[in-house]
């Protein structure tokens, strides 16, 4: 069976780690080029060295590095309670944060579904103790197309507008749940269609429409004790105020606010992320696309709370009379 190699932040490189005694390896187009061997010290002066030189992320052995990612996920709380700088939290936070959403992605069950639950409460104690982290980490985070980078940048949007709306805990919970969750049915779409660089055809378009039902049925068979709104997360981030939204076309107040929390967040990622078919947008510029030419699909009041949340400089240039 072909060796499995999977990305890791080089900015959660740990010295000398037990768990990183693997070879490290370079992605070069299709190939992976030998970075270091694994009897080499891994010191703090060679990991400075590879970060001069712009190497962003490593690759390893998939069982060594998820090892060492659930390693610091049990770590994480001990972190994040240290003297370490907030900029180095925020990394591990986000790390672990897309360590629990490939998780999902790949491998739905009952113990995936406790694992999101339990970081979620983890990850809220420390953003609602610590509310400068959140803001840093999305100030760092990476823009891709893969299905678990869209999702861990929306789940953190869409729990910094829960913070930032003063809702309860337990709220607050089922949307950071929900945005963790909400593209799930996009593992059953031909991933050819995701990466395809051109406009889509008429089958290819209808199959991208099914993808919120196929993630409604994956989580009620796949992933039960989940809080029945994030299943409508799921089901209901692509519908529009105005009726023109995708699957049920549900208009107005017939879609959930937690849906329509999702829906902002998970549009102003796609805009500002990489895609195939387009390049992406700066944060203002695609805050600026959803006000002229969307704002007919969103809840006002939420996307004014967003583009607040965001800051002062999108508020004032975007709203402020």
């Amino acid at each position: 069976m072909k060796e499995r190699f999977l990305p890791l932040n080089i900015a959660l490189l740990l010295p000398d780690h037990p768990l990183l005694e693997e070879d490290f390896y370079l992605k070069v187009g299709d190939r992976f080029v030998l970075l270091r061997k694994k009897d080499i010290p891994l010191t703090p002066e060679r990991i400075n060295r590879w970060k001069e030189v712009g190497v962003k992320s490593i690759y390893l052995r998939a069982e060594a590095r998820n090892a060492y990612l659930l390693h610091l996920y049990n770590q994480m709380e001990e972190t994040l309670r240290s003297n370490a700088q907030q900029e180095e939290k925020a990394k591990l936070i986000y790390g672990v944060s897309e360590f629990v959403t490939e998780r999902i992605i790949e491998d739905l069950s009952e113990e995936v579904v406790r694992l999101a639950k339990d970081f979620v409460g983890e990850c809220l104690k420390h953003l609602r103790e610590q509310p400068d982290l959140l803001h840093l980490v999305i100030r760092n985070m990476s823009h891709d197309f893969l299905n678990q980078v869209h999702s861990n940048n929306v789940f953190f949007l869409a729990t910094g507008l829960a913070l930032f709306l003063g809702m309860e805990k337990s709220e607050v919970e089922k949307v950071s749940l929900g945005a963790l969750f909400h593209d799930l049915g996009k593992t059953k779409l031909d991933p050819q269609i995701l990466k395809k660089p051109g406009r889509l055809d008429p089958y290819e378009w209808t199959e991208v429409k099914r993808h919120p039902l196929w993630g409604k049925e994956l989580l009620k068979s796949q992933a039960k004790g989940l809080p029945e709104e994030v299943v409508r997360m799921a089901l209901e981030h692509h519908e529009s105020k105005d009726g023109t939204g995708y699957p049920l076309r549900l208009f107005g107040e017939e879609i959930h606010p937690y849906s329509m929390m999702v829906k902002i967040c998970d549009v102003f990622e796609a805009l500002c992320g990489i895609r195939p078919y387009r390049e992406a947008l700066p944060p203002f510029k695609a805050l600026l696309f959803m006000k002229e030419g969307m704002i007919h699909k969103f809840d006002r009041e939420l996307f004014k709370a967003f583009v607040t949340f965001l800051g002062p400089e999108y508020y004032n240039k975007l709203l402020k009379k």
